[in-house]
Parts: structure tokens; sequence; C-alpha cells
């Protein structure tokens, strides 16, 4: 049911195959508008591949991970389907899949309880191994510059692989940040390289600068948060209902989805939203 909309607001009602967009003159400049929807392959159900990860990389590619049955799978923009992983000894068999990050032509698969990651080009052919024996990975973010970020529930802390290699210390410890807590739910990172981390037990969106700084502290209102999405100069919180919250102006918004959102990805001026059916695209544009 679409709520009530209040009078002497602009409305942006965007809708397209069981999801709708109910914007109350609430992104200013920058509404979202839908986009295209893509409908899973029928290669999914063959392969019995249910994603329930996304990730978008910068030639157009959606990169989708199934933890379940341990696959990945590539969309490419030209309509190929392609995929990796799986059960068994080789390298690229996933044990405990937990997430996946994508910088130019490098896909990167956070295998947690192994505490490594496994490295494919853009077409998923297998490149190699890291390994690394301080953390557990519990989420992976890559910033504009192609380091990767790595948050461990452990110890709670974030670490950073630079060209150079993993940082000695961590990049960031929160161990020092009295008002976080340990219920880390989302890392994301801008496309000015402000990282930005949903703490889901103080119901905030706390915001470092690219040094690691910490700039900003957001409340969260939307119950149950689950996605930390930057887009152009702001942020948006959303739960798998598809309430949403921008940052920092703190106004609601509402995406009705036939069923609940899996996951959040984003490129550029395109956010991508995983169902357990297809992949909605929502664009980031100017009014």
């Amino acid at each position: 049911m679409c709520p009530n909309l209040k009078p002497n607001h602009k409305n942006y009602i965007i809708h397209g195959f069981g999801i709708f967009l109910l914007v109350g003159g609430l992104l200013g400049k920058s509404p979202l508008s839908i986009d295209k929807t893509i409908p899973f392959p029928g290669d999914f159900q063959t392969r019995n591949f249910s994603p329930d990860k996304i990730a978008v990389g910068g030639s157009g590619n959606i990169y989708l991970l199934d933890k379940t049955s341990r696959q990945i799978a590539v969309l490419t923009a030209d309509g190929d389907v392609r995929f990796a992983g799986g059960f068994g000894n080789t390298q690229d068999a996933f044990f405990d899949p937990i997430g996946l990050s994508v910088y130019n032509l490098d896909v990167w698969v956070a295998d947690r309880s192994e505490n490594r990651f496994i490295v494919y080009d853009s077409r998923l052919n297998f490149i190699r191994v890291e390994t690394h024996d301080r953390f557990y990975p519990e989420l992976i973010a890559v910033d504009p510059w192609g380091n990767i970020f790595v948050y461990s529930s452990l110890t709670h802390t974030i670490l950073r692989k630079t060209q150079s290699g993993w940082d000695l210390l961590p990049f960031i410890d929160l161990n020092t940040q009295t008002s976080i807590s340990d219920c880390i739910e989302d890392m994301e990172i801008s496309s000015d390289g402000e990282i930005g981390l949903l703490d889901a037990c103080a119901k905030n969106a706390i915001l470092f600068n690219r040094l690691g700084r910490l700039m900003f502290t957001y409340p969260v209102s939307v119950a149950d948060a689950k996605y930390l999405v930057p887009v152009d100069a702001f942020w948006l919180v959303i739960n798998k209902q598809g309430n949403g919250q921008e940052l920092p102006a703190g106004e609601a918004f509402q995406l009705e989805t036939e069923t609940e959102i899996l996951d959040i990805g984003y490129w550029k001026d395109r956010i991508y939203v995983l169902t357990s059916r297809q992949i909605f695209i929502l664009r980031v544009h100017d009014q």
C-alpha cells in the first residue's frame, strides 16, 4: 500500500516491475528514478545460484555472490554470464564467503573463516589468493584509489591494503572510539574516499575521512537499518523492507519491493537493488 502523501511537498512516484520509489520532496536536487530491471538469467536456476551479495565494476559488469552455494557470477555489460568458485579443494573454491568488492579489473571475495581473499579478473578468471593472519574479515570495501579496507569484528578494527601491501597497524582502531559499538552492520566508501560505517546498536552512521579521521556521526531513525549507500554528496541508509533515510538531512523515503532487499550496490550515479528475483537499477540525477 502506498502511504498518504503530505500536502505541499513535491512527490516523485516511480514504478516498474514490482518496485516503487516514493520520494516526498526529500532528496532535493538528486531524486532517484527507476532506470531498468534485470531479471535473473535461466543459468541461475540451472546452477542453483541464488545471490545474496552484489557489487558493480567500472565497466558496468554486475558481480553476484551466493554465500550458500559458494559461487560467484558476473553479468557482463554485453549480456554474458560466467560463474566461478563453488565447493571443492581448488584454489578458487570458497569455504565461508561473506562479501565481494571490485576495483578496475580485479574482483575480491572475502573468505572469512579461511582469513583470505580470492582475487579474480573482471571475467572471473582466477588470479591469486591472499591470506592474512591478523583478521577475521566481516566487511570489505575498496576506495577510489584501489586500497582495500577490511572490518574485523574480532578485533573491532579496520585494516587497509595499499599497493605496497598491508599496513602494519590498523588503519582505524574502533576500540578507541567509545561511542562506536561492535555492531557494525555495513561499511562503504564514497567517491571522494569517505569511509562510512553503519552502527546497528548505537543506531548511527559514522563517517571518517580518507585519512581515517572521524568526521561526523549521524543518528539513524530507520528501524533495523541494513545498508549504507554513498550517492553524490550524501548518504542513504536503507533496511530490508525498503525504508530509507537521507543523510545528513535525515529525511525519510520509501522503496517498496515485492520481496525484501537482499543487498544494495552502487556505481557512479546508479544504485543496484538486489532481490530474490531480479536486480532493480535506480538512477541518481539532478532535478
